[in-house]
């Protein structure tokens, strides 16, 4: 059986590191916010956590490499039992990499089997929202772009599309007669 060797890919850019067993309970700094890492059941035996010689805390670093950025995380973020950590790290990258909604959303974004999206174009935005969901589920989105919102009742198995001029108005409906879409601008219903 052959051992994992370690290597020393990004000495110039992290610094020293070494490796380390990870301890059932982990705190992983993202900019600046301590999250829990949780490693359980046969994890801890498994997996080990790079550490940074020169530091004492496990902290996510960013590095200037070439024309990009590359985020590093001492932790694997990924195979830990907690979601609340990766989707800090998830939203962090996000961030740095300029990465905006395309959809705020009020209320149905939460439901399981619902999926919604904006699709841009030159002259106006589609909009389509898709029920897997067992009942009906009211949508609310709002394009952030525009400050406009939309709401629909999105029936089960079923889905709703609506397109949008460049102003954020109303062109047109999939299946007019059995779909009513409800626009706000800035609290006023159109």
């Amino acid at each position: 059986m052959q051992a994992w060797k370690h290597s020393e890919r990004l000495l110039d850019e992290l610094g020293a590191s070494k490796l380390q067993n990870v301890l059932r309970e982990e705190a992983l700094v993202i900019n600046g916010k301590a999250h829990a890492v949780s490693f359980g059941e046969r994890r801890i035996a498994e997996l080990t956590k790079e550490c940074l010689v020169e530091s004492t805390q496990n902290a996510v670093k960013q590095v200037s490499i070439g024309q990009g950025t590359f985020i590093w995380s001492p932790l694997p973020v990924e195979l830990n039992n907690r979601l609340e950590p990766l989707k800090e790290l998830y939203r962090f990258a996000l961030q740095q990499a300029g990465v905006t909604e395309e959809l705020i959303w009020n209320k149905g974004g939460d439901n399981p089997g619902v999926y919604g999206r904006r699709l841009s174009f030159d002259d106006g935005d589609l909009y389509i929202f898709v029920s897997e969901f067992a009942g009906d589920v009211e949508v609310e989105v709002t394009n952030p772009v525009l400050n406009k919102t939309y709401s629909v009742k999105l029936e089960q198995e079923r889905s709703v599309l609506f397109q949008t001029n460049a102003a954020g108005e109303i062109v047109t409906t999939y299946r007019p007669n059995e779909v009513q879409v409800e626009s706000e601008s800035e609290g006023l219903k159109v």
